[in-house]
């Protein structure tokens, strides 16, 4: 890919579409497994085609992150708030929900820190911990990327993020035993993740980009689907052992799935009214995030959605994203306008 390109003052509405698309990935990551309560075949292929596309949600979002703040000079301080910002809502949700599966008479408080230290009360925050890792490491991050020349950058994501996950793809594919300090020297996969968002949020775009960006990601599609799809064929069983977001094919949809993206939706000219439907929804995905899980098994057992299970289970799974979604956006969007929330919000901001 050519030349990097200054984005200081470029308008930013395609990271807000990113953001609010690799939202719903996560939450059909998270709600389209229960499809094979129902194991038909037409089902199980739905699901091959929505889990793999659905994987490329963590990468964006850190590509997000990386094209947000990297050319920004974060100050110790506002790295602390950035911290809060993310661990406040997070303790006090697991907190919420510590006390609706125990009970507020057995809560012990002791108990439920050695809990959530130990583990991510609910299993879709292990991504808040380890964003908050990120934000720890952004002053370093961004002295260090200031500096970067075009070659740096491209050698920097070959070596840390494209080399690492296909020798872990080619040590899953091919059963071979790898050294695990092979990688020891290695940057974790989530800061590489974060500067090649940087990155791709710079370079110059052009029509040869886009056009290998779209066969980079149609060919690592195919390659996850079959991952899912062969399996099942052959045993009647799903084979994850592609099923993350650091999976080699994932990492080549993520990046050009966000390169795609950027090329279609940034410059254009959108109304006032768009511009401020697109910002506000995107303003409330984290939100979506956290509260998505605690959600969506409860709709799942609806009885108005048990009925359309049982005519169209693919149907039922595709109103059930969409409500999922809808929902969460809603109440983080009333949440956000009560005092107490918005003073505890503006506080860390």
């Amino acid at each position: 890919m050519n030349e990097k390109e200054d984005v200081s003052k470029k308008e930013i509405i395609y990271l807000d579409i990113l953001k609010i698309f690799a939202c719903f990935m996560v939450i059909i990551n998270h709600t389209n497994g229960l499809i094979t309560i129902n194991p038909a075949f037409s089902n199980m292929i739905f699901l091959c085609i929505t889990f793999s596309l659905s994987k490329v949600g963590v990468g964006l979002f850190l590509m997000i992150t990386g094209a947000l703040v990297l050319d920004k000079q974060y100050s110790y301080k506002k790295v602390l708030k950035c911290v809060l910002r993310v661990l406040v809502p997070t303790f006090l949700l697991s907190l919420i929900f510590y006390v609706r599966d125990t009970g507020i008479y057995n809560l012990n408080i002791f108990l439920f820190l050695k809990t959530i230290l130990s583990r991510p009360y609910l299993f879709s925050y292990w991504y808040i911990y380890a964003i908050i890792g990120v934000y720890l490491v952004l002053p370093f991050l961004q002295k260090m990327v200031v500096n970067f020349s075009n070659r740096d950058y491209m050698f920097f994501i070959i070596t840390f993020l494209l080399v690492p996950t296909f020798v872990n793809f080619l040590r899953i594919t091919l059963n071979i035993k790898i050294d695990s300090n092979f990688q020891l020297a290695f940057f974790p996969v989530f800061i590489a993740f974060t500067i090649c968002g940087n990155y791709m949020a710079k370079i110059k775009k052009s029509k040869e980009n886009l056009v290998l960006s779209f066969v980079v990601f149609i060919i690592s599609y195919i390659s996850l689907f079959l991952s899912f799809y062969v399996p099942y064929v052959k045993s009647g069983n799903i084979s994850y052992v592609l099923d993350s977001w650091e999976a080699f094919p994932v990492v080549l949809m993520s990046i050009s799935l966000f390169y795609i993206i950027r090329h279609l939706f940034e410059d254009k000219n959108y109304s006032i009214i768009t511009t401020k439907v697109i910002t506000t929804v995107a303003s409330t995905t984290f939100g979506i995030y956290l509260i998505h899980t605690a959600l969506n098994t409860e709709l799942f057992k609806l009885t108005i959605m048990q009925n359309m299970f049982r005519f169209s289970p693919i149907i039922s799974i595709i109103i059930l994203d969409f409500a999922v979604f809808i929902l969460c956006m809603t109440i983080i969007f009333l949440l956000k306008k009560v005092p107490f929330i918005k003073r505890i919000y503006e506080c860390i901001k």
